[in-house]
């Protein structure tokens, strides 16, 4: 499935997200480029409360809970 998503349709998708809707089209088409497109299975956990990270989720499609421990 991601890989049928085209770099247009994640630009598209970014473009109505708040944090991203304001910026420069180089910008927005820099962002596209160097996105990782990850896919999750069901019940799988992404990341637990208090992981250290430096990234940021999209989801694209499907639905995420968000549990505190």
């Amino acid at each position: 499935m991601l890989s049928q998503i085209s770099n247009q349709q994640i630009a598209q998708f970014l473009r109505k997200h708040p944090l991203t809707e304001e910026i420069k089209d180089l910008e927005l088409a820099y962002l596209v480029d160097v996105l990782e497109k990850i896919s999750y299975s069901p019940e799988e956990v992404i990341f637990y409360e208090g992981d250290r990270s430096n990234e940021l989720y999209f989801i694209y499609n499907g639905i995420v809970d968000v549990l505190k421990q």
